[in-house]
């Protein structure tokens, strides 16, 4: 059965993909910003605020007119949605209530796939690594740059989708704040999550780069 979460290829170029990719990855960063202020952007803003910015303009990293893909309007409902955050307590409550914010704190912790955490990867010493990973950077943050740069890596989650999910369009044109409570929906969602999260700890450059860490060894 299609998961409408899913991304389809809809024929695009690599160079494409790629750029879809790195607009999936810029979302990613700031909304596990937000995930894990629960629903404050005080930290957002002080860690990275170049996204920060980038969003409160509603531009993605990439236009539609670049990437040859219709987001209907992805970049204008992630601005509402990170105004909203920002200056409404209401708005965090029900920001942490709703699946969207339940599924995708799993996927910034990275269990949901496999059971495995982004912390229980170890750097490796492999001298194959991808020459754009970072040493100090997380396991996460270097699956997304290498998720971003790696040719033939799937998209995963259609984000054009999975914001309407806590973004709904009024009669009127305007935006608003809601949480979806269709079950089947929910499932949908959290599928193309774990299989998000799949797709970044799958790479090639991603098992150059870590090993994974049994938590029975860490303890030793």
């Amino acid at each position: 059965m299609q998961n409408r979460f899913i991304f389809e290829n809809q024929n695009l170029t690599p160079a494409q993909l790629t750029r879809v990719r790195a607009n999936n990855a810029y979302l990613y960063t700031v909304i596990s910003s937000i995930v894990a202020n629960k629903g404050e952007l005080t930290a957002a803003k002080r860690k990275i605020p170049k996204y920060v910015n980038q969003a409160a303009a509603g531009k993605l990293s990439f236009p539609d007119t670049v990437t040859n893909v219709n987001t209907n309007h992805l970049g204008a409902k992630f601005r509402f949605l990170l105004t909203e955050l920002d200056s409404s307590p209401k708005a965090r409550e029900e920001f942490c209530k709703s699946a969207f914010y339940t599924y995708f704190k799993e996927l910034f912790i990275g269990s949901c796939a496999n059971g495995i955490e982004w912390d229980d990867f170890k750097r490796s010493n492999s001298k194959n690594v991808p020459s754009f990973t970072v040493n100090e950077s997380s396991a996460l943050v270097n699956a997304l740059n290498i998720y971003i740069n790696e040719p033939g890596t799937a998209v995963g989650i259609d984000m054009s989708k999975a914001i309407d999910t806590i973004v709904k369009q009024a009669p009127n044109g305007q935006y608003k704040l809601q949480s979806t409570d269709d079950l089947k929906e929910c499932g949908e969602l959290y599928d193309a999550v774990v299989k998000q999260t799949k797709i970044l700890q799958s790479t090639k450059g991603f098992k150059e780069c870590y090993n994974f860490v049994e938590q029975e060894e860490e303890r030793e």
